[in-house]
């Protein structure tokens, strides 16, 4: 009975580090912001990734404002998980303040990628994601770009 017990608690201990490893890599932050020059939302993130389907949830907090950020694929067929740079999908930012927007993403490689709101009313909403602060700055740029 001691030896299941011992077993058991090293197959859950090994499931445990390579469930983390494989996870680990996968890390990165999320910066965004709405384009009235308010507060940068800053969180780190699991990158969106082929074994999720590319979706995402992702809570944003700054203050009193707390929003949600979802994503998912915006085709029925999975793209090629060796060439994500391209991969485009549909998303909501909705907030405790009252503020929800329709959103359009696209990754630009395997472990980054950015997005914006759609529509005409209100103020628009951008974000941007990779491994680092400052790349996903530059993600944050490139969606501010983008009409």
């Amino acid at each position: 009975m001691r030896r299941n017990i011992i077993a058991v608690g090293l197959l859950c201990l090994a499931l445990s580090i390579t469930t983390a490893c494989r996870r680990g890599d996968e890390y990165g932050v999320l910066v965004a912001k709405f384009d009235d020059d308010g507060p940068l939302f800053k969180t780190k993130i699991f990158l969106p990734a082929a074994e999720d389907n590319y979706r995402f949830n992702f809570e944003l907090r700054q203050g009193n404002t707390v929003c949600s950020l979802t994503g998912q694929l915006g085709g029925k067929e999975l793209p090629d998980a060796e060439n994500c740079g391209g991969i485009r999908g549909d998303g909501k930012i909705s907030c405790n303040d009252d503020r929800s927007r329709r959103l359009r993403w696209s990754m630009t490689s395997c472990s980054a990628g950015h997005g914006r709101s759609v529509g005409k009313k209100g103020r628009h909403f951008y974000f941007g994601f990779d491994h680092n602060k400052d790349r996903a700055l530059d993600q944050l740029a490139k969606a501010q770009r983008t009409n």
